[in-house]
């Protein structure tokens, strides 16, 4: 780019361009590109000069966010980035719309997103507003699978080819272990998605797949070896069990044979293991590498509570426990927050929360649950709260 036209072209072409390409479909993509080059001078009368020209500037936006290890910078993340970036500067409204876990809520965070048009209106007083601008999102405003109880929402499956991509780049902060377990990248990748084909709800979701691949890269890096059978075993299950109709295990042995030399374990033994992990290191101060995903037991009725405090509670480390009810007054706003303040106060102090027929209080914790952080100096935090009212806590 030596000439000032070119150098326009360029940004012309990265914010009015991707405007439109975001916006066709994706079985026109093709022809989208074969159309829009024709009104561009050279060298972007060329689709693919166009394309390779917004991918740089994808690359390069995210290239300068600091994300945690075990984040990859996959192409959903980079598209949404990217978008919000041009339309921020160019103060255009942006609907950021897509399946569950295609890194909306992600892209957000890396955003830091205002909460209230209020605050947004005081900090713009006084500003210059060419230079200056603040940003509203209005999050899960309307979603096309809510419901009257607003249950958890399952992650949608995302292709092959893009499941392994997001594995490696889980696993690109030590590249010694992820030479040890890229092996396992497409026979999980291929097992998920026998996984997403034959339950008849979405049960199972891309955090489980995620939460599979990050448990894996932790074993090889702990034990500074390749995973061992056991441990391929034990990483799936942990992830993918508690379906009595779905044979996790069967469907898995189809593309990783090594875990038929492996015997079963007890569900017992899964939650001991999920929850022991974390304690160990909340006890010797290694919060930060705690991975283990939220336990979420089906049962049928509370014998299940007893059970577990029998087994893995004792008289000293006895956990909190929030019950709800379908009663009138445990569905009011009060009662909510004041719930939401127990689990906050809960999760500053580290101990254990047992939250027992509060399926309405989800949608409040949802980011807690999901593990969305927002890092702020060396201390992360959490959004949580009612839609209408939410704070900043520390998990």
């Amino acid at each position: 780019m030596t000439t000032v036209s070119a150098k326009i072209t360029s940004g012309e072409t990265l914010s009015s361009g991707p405007w439109c390409y975001y916006h066709a479909s994706l079985k026109e993509k093709e022809s989208y590109h074969r159309t829009i080059c024709r009104y561009f001078p050279e060298p972007y009368d060329d689709s693919r000069v166009i394309l390779d020209e917004i991918t740089h500037a994808q690359d390069l936006f995210l290239s300068g966010v600091p994300l945690r290890k075990t984040i990859a910078r996959n192409l959903a993340l980079k598209k949404n980035v990217f978008m919000m970036i041009i339309c921020i500067e160019l103060k255009i409204p942006l609907f950021l719309v897509g399946k569950p876990g295609s890194s909306k809520s992600l892209a957000k965070t890396i955003m830091g997103i205002i909460n209230t048009f209020k605050q947004c209106a005081c900090f713009q007083q006084g500003k210059d507003l060419q230079q200056y601008v603040s940003v509203v999102v209005l999050d899960e405003v309307v979603l096309a699978e809510d419901s009257p109880k607003m249950p958890m929402k399952a992650l949608n499956p995302l292709l092959e080819k893009e499941l392994i991509e997001s594995a490696r780049g889980i696993c690109s902060s030590d590249s010694l272990v992820q030479d040890r377990v890229q092996g396992y990248f497409s026979p999980f990748a291929e097992a998920y998605e026998m996984m997403c084909h034959r339950q008849n709800k979405k049960f199972f979701g891309l955090c489980d797949y995620y939460s599979l691949i990050k448990m894996v890269f932790s074993s090889a890096r702990a034990s500074n070896n390749k995973p061992s059978c056991q441990n391929i075993v034990w990483a799936v299950l942990q992830n993918f069990s508690g379906k009595d109709d779905i044979p996790t295990l069967d469907i898995f042995m189809v593309s990783l044979p090594e875990a038929r030399c492996v015997g079963e374990f007890s569900t017992l033994e899964l939650i001991k293991d999920n929850n022991c992990r974390d304690m160990k290191r909340v006890a010797v101060g290694e919060m930060d590498e705690a991975e283990s995903c939220y336990l979420l037991i089906l049962a049928k009725n509370y014998m299940t509570l007893q059970i577990l405090q029998q087994s893995f509670f004792s008289e000293n480390q006895q956990p909190e426990i929030i019950f709800g009810s379908s009663f009138p007054l445990d569905q009011e706003y009060a009662q909510i927050f004041r719930n939401i303040n127990q689990v906050k106060i809960c999760m500053e102090t580290f101990k254990m929360v047992v939250l027992l027929n509060l399926q309405h209080l989800y949608e409040s914790l949802y980011n807690v649950l999901n593990q969305y952080y927002v890092y702020l100096g060396s201390q992360k935090y959490v959004d949580l709260g009612h839609p209408s009212r939410r704070v900043l806590g520390p998990p």
